[in-house]
């Protein structure tokens, strides 16, 4: 989501000679939430940002703990704080309620540094999904695919079997909490 978010700002920060800079760990744990509404509002918060510098620089980095991913972002400088927008919170509103609808919260950092280059900082945290394993055996190929399917991009974990004595040995590895089976 990140990668394609900085894709499509990038004309405008080139506009806006600004630089972008992206720091993230080698593979990112998985999180459960709308990726149109993270997608927009990583969108609206780094729109706001390129469009407060001129020739300045944003970082972006995420981070986790075993329970949260965080999208720290920073820009610098900003305006001059008697420069910047009154509604700068306001202009953000929406991008903290679409986190909240990812489960997730934006919190805006209070600025950093001297009132004339100041950074604006914004924080997003979201929680990391767990996932449960569904064990679905089923002999229809077709009908294990649509469990796949419908699995897809969930909190559940899919893991079919078409054979029963294969479904029976992933039981006993996997202790899912949930099975599904096919009693025809």
């Amino acid at each position: 989501i990140i990668g394609s978010v900085l894709e499509t700002l990038y004309p405008l920060q080139d506009a806006a000679d600004v630089t972008v800079e992206y720091t993230a760990p080698d593979s990112l744990p998985g999180v459960f939430l709308c990726p149109p509404f993270l997608r927009q509002a990583l969108l609206d918060v780094l729109t706001w940002m390129v469009g407060q510098l001129q020739g300045g620089t944003v970082l972006l980095e995420t981070q986790t703990t075993e329970q949260q991913l965080f999208i720290r972002i920073e820009a610098i400088p900003v305006a001059p704080c008697e420069n910047r927008p009154k509604t700068w919170r306001e202009s953000l509103r929406m991008a903290a309620q679409l986190v909240h609808l990812c489960g997730g919260k934006l919190r805006l950092g209070p600025p950093q540094g001297d009132c004339q280059t100041s950074s604006l900082v914004v924080s997003i945290s979201l929680p990391i999904a767990e996932q449960t394993t569904v064990l679905v055996i089923d002999d229809n190929a077709d009908a294990l695919r649509l469990f796949e399917y419908y699995l897809a991009g969930t909190r559940y974990r899919f893991v079919g079997a078409q054979e029963a004595e294969r479904g029976l040995a992933l039981a006993e590895e996997l202790v899912p909490p949930v099975i599904v089976l096919d009693v025809m």
